[in-house]
């Protein structure tokens, strides 16, 4: 029978043991709010880092992040209740970002007209929010 671990994995478990103390400073799972705003700003780092460009080194660190914050939302932080803008406003104020820093949905000033309820939210800006926040695009559909 065939020794389950083979040579080769053990030489990754052992790179591994010698590289993490240093690695799981920077990276590791998250428990308390202060590790979910640290993993966040990082994964801001890395998305800043990167450009959005997938073969980017650092492109898989995005993903494993984003993995990481999406499963601490989903077991500590409840998804607003209410209306889409009331939401809206909540998120940008728990991920400490302003309409700025949401040129990426929307230019800056749509972005205000938006939170001054004077226009409302396209299915395409649903969308990307959606994805930017990591929470159901019914959050900003209303009711």
């Amino acid at each position: 029978m065939e020794d389950v671990m083979s040579r080769p994995a053990a030489d990754e478990l052992d790179e591994l043991a010698s590289l993490w103390p240093r690695v799981s400073r920077i990276i590791s799972p998250l428990y308390h709010p202060s590790d979910y705003e640290r993993a966040l700003s990082l994964l801001d780092g890395v998305i800043d880092r990167t450009g959005g460009d997938e073969m980017h080194p650092l492109a898989p660190l995005a993903d494993f992040l984003g993995l990481l914050i999406e499963d601490y939302e989903n077991s500590h932080v409840p998804e607003p209740a209410g209306d889409p803008i009331s939401a809206l406003r909540c998120l940008m104020q728990e991920h400490h970002i302003d309409a700025g820093d949401l040129r990426d949905v929307a230019p800056g000033a749509d972005i205000e007209e938006i939170l001054d309820r004077h226009q409302p939210l396209t299915v395409d800006q649903i969308a990307a929010l959606s994805r930017r926040f990591h929470v159901s695009p019914a959050v900003f559909i209303p009711a």
